[in-house]
C-alpha cells in the first residue's frame, strides 16, 4: 500500500510529459517544429541550390540559392501527415544518433569531387539536430539519402527548381 502511494506522484508526472509535435511518439528526443533541407550548388554541372523547410503545421517555404535566382520565396502547404511521415523516417534512420558531418566520419567511405552537400536540420523549440551530408561520400547511409529525397518529395520542391 505504501509503495503504491509512493509511486502515484511519479505516475502523474510521467503522464504529463509532452508528446512530440506531429503526434509521433518516439520520433526523436524532442518536440519537432520543422524540418529543413539545404542543398548546395556544385562547381561543374547543374546542382540546384535551395533551402526548403516543412513545418509541423504543414507550411512549406522554398528559397532558391542559384545564381540569379535568390529573390524568390515560395510558400505552400502540405498535409500534416506528410510532416509526420518525415519524422517517422528520421526515427527509423536513427537521425538523432548520426554524426554532425557524414563527410568527416567513417560512414563516408570513398569520396568523389565536386559533389553538392545536403544538410538536414530538425528543429525543436529549444534545440536542433543537424546532419551535413557530402553527397560525394559513397558509404553514406542510404536511409539518410532517402530522407533527403522524401523531404523534397513531400514538399514537391521539383516544381520550383530552375536551371542556371
Amino acid at each position: 500500500m505504501r509503495l503504491r502511494l509512493a509511486l502515484l506522484p511519479l505516475s502523474l508526472i510521467a503522464a504529463c510529459q509532452p508528446v512530440p509535435r506531429g503526434g509521433v511518439e518516439g520520433a526523436g528526443p524532442m518536440a519537432v517544429d520543422s524540418i529543413v533541407l539545404d542543398r548546395s550548388y556544385c562547381i561543374v554541372g547543374f546542382c540546384p541550390s535551395y533551402r526548403l523547410s516543412v513545418a509541423y503545421t504543414g507550411d512549406v517555404r522554398f528559397r532558391p540559392r542559384n545564381f540569379g535566382d535568390t529573390t524568390r520565396v515560395i510558400s505552400d502547404t502540405v498535409a500534416q501527415d506528410g510532416f509526420t511521415s518525415l519524422l517517422v523516417d528520421a526515427g527509423r534512420l536513427g537521425f538523432w544518433t548520426l554524426p554532425g558531418s557524414i563527410g568527416d566520419s567513417p560512414l563516408c567511405g570513398r569520396k568523389e569531387n565536386d559533389s553538392p552537400i545536403a544538410t538536414v536540420t530538425i528543429f525543436s523549440p529549444t534545440d536542433r539536430k543537424e546532419v551535413v551530408d557530402y553527397l560525394g561520400c559513397r558509404g553514406a547511409p542510404r536511409a539518410l539519402r532517402r530522407l533527403e529525397a522524401r523531404i523534397d518529395s513531400v514538399a514537391g520542391s521539383q516544381r520550383w527548381v530552375r536551371r542556371n
